[in-house]
């Protein structure tokens, strides 16, 4: 599986010649999506102009696979104590 985002249109999962669109987050924070940073617990950290989101990589692959129809994102913003909701992938560091 390889991701791709967009400055606009969500991302995308290439997997077995297909490129398709994963669902947004409940308030369409994902539409501008910079890239994506897989930790060594299973999770993608993907930041946003919004926010960061974490996203256990499991959850995107059984969506492309069609074993859920939903994907749990987990939401990062200023009230975690950042300055900023912009993350930009210069400033994601794990």
């Amino acid at each position: 599986m390889y991701l791709a985002g967009t400055y606009g249109n969500g991302f995308f999962a290439y997997h077995q010649g297909k490129m398709r669109p994963i669902p947004l987050d409940k308030k369409s924070y994902l539409k501008f999506t910079h890239t994506f940073i897989q930790d060594g617990r299973g999770f993608l950290w993907i930041p946003s102009n919004k926010g960061l989101f974490q996203v256990q990589a499991s959850d995107i692959i059984d969506y492309i696979q069609q074993k859920t129809h939903d994907i749990y994102f987990h939401y990062y913003d200023k009230s975690f104590g950042f300055e900023t909701n912009e993350f930009n992938p210069h400033c994601l560091l794990i």
